[in-house]
């Protein structure tokens, strides 16, 4: 059962890095004060790429708790020759985890290139929230 367990807190551990991650990158405050309008300015791609990174890092975590539990399970049979054991098991395990090994690491890779690669915000929609109204400005 801890092997379960090990899992959730991978995954709780990539969830929460990719929202943060996320939460930071996307919104941008131009200033605190409220006389003054708050400006927030995002990039669907740039968006997307940290959106990617998140899913390919939490692949990732998913892989190596996998990885873990193979080899937990193979010093298990080692330790203990005479008990049962489910070769199957391991090589599923390690199937698993190159499975999300190389799911994660494409998830990254491309992550990272849709956020290096992004194109600049020239024309880019405005939002602008102030104590008179809403405001939207740019190019759509």
């Amino acid at each position: 059962m801890w092997h379960l367990r090990l899992l959730s807190l991978a995954f709780a551990a990539a969830s929460i890095l990719f929202l943060s991650t996320a939460r930071a990158e996307g919104q941008e405050a131009t200033t605190t004060e409220p006389t003054q309008p708050v400006v927030v300015e995002t990039s669907s791609l740039r968006t997307a790429g940290w959106i990617t990174v998140g899913g390919g890092v939490a692949f990732l975590s998913g892989s190596a708790a996998l990885f873990l539990l193979a080899d937990h399970q193979v010093s298990d049979a080692r330790s203990t020759p005479n008990s049962f054991h489910q070769p199957d098991l391991i090589e599923n395990y390690r199937t698993g985890g190159q499975v999300l090994l190389f799911a994660g690491l494409a998830g990254v890779g491309t992550g990272l290139s849709l956020v290096l690669f992004a194109p600049k915000q020239s024309n880019a929609p405005h939002v602008s929230v102030g104590l008179g109204g809403i405001a939207v400005s740019g190019a759509f």
